[in-house]
């Protein structure tokens, strides 16, 4: 049985152009998911906040930490993702621009994350 992506559509529906392309372009390389805390990493690629944290942490030991991805070294620093974030947002409150497992879990945690916020 072939193994599926993590983040593929298995509804009757086909993705859509849009949810193809954020598939294939902002998958998280260690989560193989769309990140729900996006970052940057100083190899350029966006990475789940948490993923690329662990990686930096067991890397840590090392004289250099290298990149997942590139295997390039690169300091253990990473930047906010916040318009990758508001386009994901944008994209999953929009209702059909993304379907499938992928759009249930992104609108799960966006709850979860609004419902936290309130009790601030």
């Amino acid at each position: 049985m072939a193994k599926r992506h993590p983040t593929e559509n298995t509804s009757d529906h086909p993705p859509s152009k849009m949810q193809k392309l954020l598939e294939d372009v902002y998958t998280c390389p260690i989560t193989l998911e769309i990140p729900f805390d996006p970052v940057f990493a100083e190899d350029g690629i966006v990475y789940e906040r948490f993923a690329i944290q662990s990686w930096f942490d067991s890397n840590s030991g090392d004289d250099e930490v290298r990149s997942p991805v590139t295997n390039q070294a690169m300091r253990p620093r990473l930047y906010p993702a916040i318009q990758f974030k508001k386009f994901c947002r944008t994209l999953f409150d929009e209702g059909d621009s993304v379907t499938g497992e992928l759009a249930v879990r992104w609108r799960n945690l966006l709850r979860h994350e609004e419902k936290c916020l309130q009790t601030q």
